[in-house]
């Protein structure tokens, strides 16, 4: 491990909570528009619109989740 200064630290620090704050903003949107999202794609048929929805919808969360809690 290569020694870092202070104000490295503290950068990566602030690019840790800036990714943890994303986060809690894409849950918050989940969790407010999942009512939406049921009436108008869960008891549709699937066809390349609500694959690219999905696609779209749940990427994020893993995308998100790795780059907050990654090294």
């Amino acid at each position: 491990m290569s020694s870092l200064s202070v104000s490295d630290i503290v950068k990566l620090q602030t690019v840790k909570y800036s990714n943890l704050g994303s986060l809690a903003i894409l849950v918050f949107d989940y969790f407010i528009t999942v009512s939406e999202e049921v009436q108008w794609t869960w008891f549709k048929p699937w066809d390349v619109t609500r694959v690219i929805f999905i696609i779209s919808r749940y990427l994020p969360f893993a995308s998100v989740g790795m780059t907050a809690y990654g090294e």
